[in-house]
């Protein structure tokens, strides 16, 4: 079997997508930034109830002492959701040797991290590595919420 394109929306495995995909695919991934990433994830799954915190502050304060759950929404939603979505074990996310080292292998395995925060420059980018011209490329943004949905977010 034979690809040109996969596309992937999954907690990824790379064990998997290496013996799919062969030692020849390129391997690129959309981010967001991941404090904009958790303050959507927080409001669209509405983890307030899920985690007994009142507010988004609420949030930080627990991240900041600790004192966030481990457990997963639904095992999919929940701290460190990037790592997470990447293949890190929540059992993990505190063991800062661990995290270094799956992160210089995550740096090693992607051909072009992209960022949603800047996608435009990411898609310049993309362009680039495909060797495309600009032309051959078209997005339309979808999901996005109004700036009146989102939390105020402070440098803390």
């Amino acid at each position: 079997m034979s690809f040109e394109t996969f596309v992937e929306d999954e907690r990824w495995n790379f064990t998997i997508a290496d013996e799919l995909l062969g030692s020849e695919a390129l391997y690129i991934i959309i981010l967001r930034d991941p404090v904009y990433q958790f303050e959507s994830m927080c409001n669209f799954f509405d983890l307030r109830e899920f985690y007994n915190v009142s507010s988004f502050d609420g949030f930080i304060e627990r991240l900041e002492y600790g004192t966030l759950r481990e457990d997963r929404f639904l095992n999919i939603a929940g701290r460190n959701q990037l790592s997470f979505m990447l293949g890190l074990q929540p059992e993990s996310f505190s063991n800062e040797i661990v995290i270094e080292e799956f992160s210089s292998y995550i740096s090693t395995k992607f051909h072009l991290v992209m960022m949603s925060e800047y996608f435009d420059e990411s898609i310049t980018l993309l362009r680039n590595l495909l060797r495309s011209q600009i032309g051959h490329m078209l997005y339309v943004p979808k999901l996005t919420r109004t700036n009146d949905s989102k939390q105020n977010l402070t440098k803390k």
